[in-house]
């Protein structure tokens, strides 16, 4: 029935073409594409109906420049009732939809892909491919979901202490909020010009520390994404107190400050030395904190008096990635130029294991290295040069699990507080949930 209502509509189109003549030659055209295009598509010939679509796209805005400034046929355009297309941009969509997801049905990834990265403001576009990637070309049951959450890079995650929420940064600016269980958004905290850099749970999980590209730290409430405090300060790394109370900063250039600021208040309390912008964190127990430098200095600091505790000095330079264990033993850095990571007693900064680059994988200039601990403190999770995460014992350097590798550069990862599950952020914009061993 609907096919021979199509057909009565084109002929009655070519009548009209015959009687009026030059002018709705196109019109008649324009619909009869139009409606073989919504029969291809109710059909599933979504390539074909495309083609209809686009045909039409192509040439609505060409017909205004040739009939507009011709009195007869204005006066008919004015007259005449016709078919509005304001609906061609969705329906080209649905046809890639449609298609891809035909497409994830027979496993053919390759053509999904194609099909739904040609959709225009996509946005679930690689959450999508992604978890239809793990199921068929690279199958896996240690995902336990994917949620898009930015359309650019996921440069920063960070659970809750609690473990409920997930906080994540994205390139675009914006901060979310998803549900540990299942990912589900729960709301936007912050859309920012400058491109957040870093997320931090304050202990007590009221508050969310967002480091952005403008130097500045801003301490937002996490029910309501309210501004509580900002510190502008230059600011390259900051890590937030145990007791919640302080803040401290590192400077991005100058003389490499390291500051420490009253939560409260925004006052500045403390400072120390450390030659130019370091990687910087508190020791869990509060009484220490410390920086690693490129040029390979490593130093901790007592909190109380700001003195130097001890210090270490490579001889070799290169920027390093500084993790410091739960349990205030263990301290490691990762270089980003090698890959080598150097696991060292946090008490007197003696070298206890090193993990060689041969064994974290070939360095590629396009690496984001990332290693944290888990929450026992018994192993490191490390983000490889092909994008998979390895999982280490750090007494023994023993590799104790693999987790496939992403299909784009992994940006940031997170060990679950109290259950073995990693968050990773990638350059796609979408957050993988991994059970781990």
């Amino acid at each position: 029935m609907k096919r021979s209502i199509i057909i009565f509509l084109i002929l009655a189109f070519i009548i009209i073409e015959v009687v009026t003549g030059s002018w709705l030659s196109w019109e008649s055209y324009k619909g009869a594409l139009y409606w073989l295009g919504r029969a291809q598509l109710e059909r599933g010939q979504s390539n074909t109906a495309r083609d209809y679509f686009q045909q039409i796209s192509t040439r609505q805005g060409a017909e205004h420049l040739g009939e507009g400034n011709h009195g007869r046929l204005a006066r008919f355009r004015e007259a005449l009732p016709k078919i509005h297309y304001t609906d061609l941009s969705i329906l080209v969509q649905e046809t890639y939809y449609r298609e891809g997801m035909a497409a994830l049905a027979q496993n053919d990834w390759a053509h999904a892909r194609t099909a739904f990265t040609s959709i225009p403001g996509y946005r679930d576009a690689q959450a999508v491919l992604k978890a239809s990637y793990y199921r068929i070309i690279e199958p896996s049951d240690k995902v336990i979901w994917i949620v898009q959450a930015g359309v650019d890079s996921i440069i920063s995650v960070a659970f809750s202490p609690d473990g409920l929420m997930l906080a994540s940064a994205s390139l675009d600016g914006q901060v979310k909020l998803v549900r540990t269980d299942d990912g589900t958004l729960i709301r936007v905290l912050k859309r920012t010009r400058d491109s957040p850099t870093k997320v931090e749970f304050s202990p007590n999980g009221q508050l969310l520390a967002i480091g952005d590209g403008g130097g500045a730290v801003q301490l937002v409430r996490v029910n309501d994404g309210a501004l509580v405090q900002r510190i502008d300060a230059g600011v390259y790394d900051f890590a937030i107190h145990p007791n919640g109370q302080l803040l401290i900063t590192s400077e991005a250039g100058g003389e490499g400050n390291i500051k420490i600021w009253r939560l409260s208040d925004g006052v500045l309390v403390g400072q120390v030395k450390a030659s130019e912008y370091a990687d910087i964190d508190f020791s869990p127990d509060g009484t220490t904190f410390a920086g690693i430098t490129p040029s390979g200095r490593l130093t901790v600091w007592r909190l109380s008096d700001q003195t130097e505790v001890y210090r270490v000095q490579e001889i070799s330079e290169g920027r390093r990635l500084l993790s410091i264990s739960p349990d205030n033993h263990i301290l490691t850095e990762m270089r980003y130029d090698t890959l080598d990571i150097t696991i060292r007693s946090y008490r007197d900064g003696l070298t206890k294991q090193i993990i060689p680059s041969s064994e974290t994988d070939n360095h590629t200039s396009y690496y984001t290295p990332s290693v944290v601990f888990s929450p026992d403190s018994q192993v490191l999770a490390v983000v490889s040069a092909d994008n998979s995460i390895k999982i280490w014992h750090h007494e023994d350097a023993r590799l104790l699990q693999t987790l496939p590798g992403d299909m784009e550069k992994i940006h940031s990862i997170a060990y679950h507080p109290n259950q073995q599950m990693i968050a990773a952020g990638s350059g796609d914009g979408t957050i993988i949930m991994w059970q781990v061993k």
